[in-house]
């Protein structure tokens, strides 16, 4: 299953650099190639799967937000502000803990699993995320600007539940 997994990394990876190298490059793709390389994407995205010990926390971030509907970039961006991809950090003054740096008690509320799961951590991020909820990481000063900075906020005051 593992092996399986790589190979459709590889291959995910594989039709975006001959899509990039296509674009940087000015050659035109033909319609149907264009047609063969999404379809391609689709089942590469479409059959990883990915189990809960999963840590590679790159692949699960692409996994759940596409699932999810959340903006890749948002989630990257996010999950790369907050933890530096680390599943380990935790903030010294609050409860706030994984890659998302979601709360206990937040995860209690809306999630299932453990908050230190790299699995139940991201998915739980992109299922509020997706839900509208992305005011949970505004509280924070420092992440209100950083989100608003990159545009995926307005700089207004965002409702709560």
């Amino acid at each position: 299953m593992l092996h399986n997994q790589w190979l459709q990394k590889i291959l995910a990876g594989l039709f975006l650099a001959v899509t990039a190298y296509a674009e940087t490059n000015s050659i035109q793709l033909s319609p149907q190639d264009i047609q063969k390389i999404e379809e391609q994407k689709v089942i590469a995205q479409t059959q990883y799967i990915p189990e809960k010990s999963e840590t590679d926390v790159f692949s699960l971030i692409h996994y759940f937000a596409t699932k999810n509907k959340v903006d890749l970039m948002l989630a990257f961006d996010l999950a790369e502000f907050e933890s530096n991809f680390s599943s380990t950090v935790k903030n010294p003054s609050s409860t706030a803990t994984g890659v998302y740096q979601i709360t206990r008690d937040t995860f209690k509320d809306n999630c299932e699993g453990k908050v230190t799961s790299p699995y139940d951590n991201v998915s739980c991020a992109m299922k509020m995320i997706a839900k509208g909820e992305i005011w949970r990481w505004t509280a924070d000063p420092h992440t209100r600007a950083f989100l608003i900075k990159k545009g995926y906020v307005q700089n207004i005051t965002l409702a709560s539940k």
